[in-house]
């Protein structure tokens, strides 16, 4: 499996992966944030820059029904690391108002920030 790279941080925002490109709220979104982090990190990097929208959407969803669940713990360990990562060199480089600050995105493990009253 590859490393996180800056392609495919934005193909992961892109797709709206949990995690990346909005908070983590519930079970399925932390499995789904895991499929898709281990479909655009072991597809190569040839067939996804091929895909369309529906292709990848189709693909993905496909690539979840193969991936055995006893792979979801390191995968989560992984995908965790990467992104506390991340997030650490935007903390460092105060990076403040920007759309991949630490601000805007929680990492996988982190509780979803409380909505107040609705």
């Amino acid at each position: 499996m590859r490393h996180l790279s800056a392609n495919s941080y934005a193909l992961l925002l892109q797709h709206d992966c949990p995690g990346i490109a909005r908070n983590i709220t519930t079970g399925a979104d932390r499995l789904r944030a895991a499929v898709l982090w281990h479909f655009v990190h072991t597809t190569s990097i040839d067939a996804l820059e091929r895909m369309d929208e529906q292709q990848f959407k189709d693909t993905a969803l496909a690539h979840g029904y193969a991936l055995p669940p006893q792979e979801l713990p390191a995968l989560f360990k992984v995908m965790t690391a990467e992104l506390r990562a991340v997030n650490d060199a935007f903390v460092e480089t105060e990076t403040e108002g920007h759309p991949l600050a630490p601000t805007t995105a929680t990492s996988p493990t982190s509780p979803p920030p409380s909505s107040g009253s609705v």
